[in-house]
């Protein structure tokens, strides 16, 4: 009992703490953001995971509580250690300048995540702008494979408290390419839209195959179903699995390739919105019935 009530408290107040002063700390710049959005991220998910788990991780029943132990932590672990590599890959296996109409730079056989980054010129007035680029991925022998992106620079109002509201320019000028190359080959800037400046930098990262999550998260989420459902739970394992899955997969899919705490609250407000309205309704439509025979 007293270990319940300790739990209930200490692990909540523990992680919202420390997701607090990551955020704090990245704020006044004594930690990078990356380190920020990493520490916020896996504060928010052992938060998550313990609210949904707690009941069978602390009942009394030994195989309730360690098969629902033994989910959470694998569960957990693939979600960290994936967001984790998402934002701290490790030193670049290419990089350079891209130019148009320039040479072309090496890449190595097997699956890459391209960061490309670029520059607006500078204009006068307010108007939004698209930018579109397009690379060429060319093997010896092969057929060249086309990677069309665009950058984007907007103005949006925003407010400044009661003083009123300011024009602010937005701008998004990175983009993340995953390809996987069965051979080695070469990349080169084959177009560049004139709002832009003629010179691309790219990174070149090692990746994970692009279908590799998505799978794993599919089948955890049909694990987290199949295992509340054995363990007559209400619901909230299945929830914690379905939303943290799309928080992760929407900022692998669509944040900044440079990690910002923005990017984590635009991912956790989308994955929510996604995956808590699936959780109910799967949880509503697979009857306990099917998992669990009645003697």
């Amino acid at each position: 009992m007293m270990l319940e009530a300790l739990g209930s408290w200490v692990v909540p107040t523990l992680s919202l703490t420390a997701a607090a002063l990551f955020w704090l700390l990245s704020a006044i710049d004594v930690c990078s953001e990356p380190v920020a959005v990493v520490g916020v991220a896996g504060s928010l998910l052992v938060l998550a995971l313990f609210a949904s788990f707690r009941q069978h991780v602390l009942a009394e029943d030994t195989y309730r509580r360690y098969s629902s132990l033994g989910f959470a932590c694998g569960w957990g672990l693939l979600l960290f250690l994936t967001f984790y590599l998402c934002n701290f890959p490790g030193p670049p296996t290419v990089d350079g300048v891209l130019r148009s109409g320039g040479e072309a730079i090496s890449l190595p056989a097997g699956t890459h995540a391209l960061v490309v980054d670029g520059r607006f010129v500078a204009t006068q007035g307010q108007g939004n702008r698209l930018g579109h680029y397009r690379l060429e991925i060319a093997a010896a022998g092969g057929a060249p494979l086309a990677i069309d992106g665009n950058f984007e620079d907007s103005f949006a109002r925003q407010r400044l408290g009661r003083r009123g509201t300011t024009v602010v320019e937005i701008q998004h000028t990175s983009q993340r390419h995953v390809r996987t190359l069965p051979a080695a080959a070469s990349v080169r800037l084959a177009e560049v839209d004139p709002s832009l400046e003629s010179e691309l930098r790219i990174a070149v990262y090692p990746a994970m195959n692009p279908w590799l999550f998505p799978v794993l998260g599919v089948a955890g989420m049909i694990g987290a179903l199949v295992l509340e459902k054995w363990l007559d739970g209400d619901g909230s394992v299945t929830m914690a699995a379905c939303v943290t899955f799309f928080v992760v997969y929407e900022y692998l899919w669509w944040a900044s390739p440079h990690p910002q705490l923005r990017s984590l609250i635009g991912a956790i407000l989308v994955g929510g919105f996604i995956g808590a309205p699936l959780a109910a309704i799967v949880w509503r439509v697979v009857p306990r019935r099917w998992i669990v025979r009645h003697r």
